[in-house]
């Protein structure tokens, strides 16, 4: 409930770091992105939470092996890169 809360609050041009996924921004609904240079520059990659949460719940340790056999277009392989720092 707080975090809902928390999102219906953010205005326009505002973002939080989500407090249960690491490296996840939270933006309002119906944000445009053509309005953030960091979109624009292409420093984000925009997927939903949901694409986050198998990578939390493996939890792998550096340096393992991970298979995404799951459809394109590889957000959950994006996701896995970052929760390892490139080390698996």
């Amino acid at each position: 409930a707080g975090f809902r809360k928390s999102v219906k609050r953010l205005s326009n041009l505002k973002y939080f770091i989500d407090p249960e996924v690491e490296h996840v921004l939270v933006f309002p609904t119906g944000t445009k992105f053509f309005d953030y240079d960091i979109y624009l520059n292409r420093h984000i990659l925009l997927m939903d939470k949901a694409s986050c949460l198998p990578c939390l719940a493996l939890s792998p340790p550096p340096g393992s092996t991970v298979l995404d056999a799951c459809a394109a277009p590889g957000n959950k392989t994006i996701c896995l890169a970052n929760y390892l720092k490139n080390k698996g």
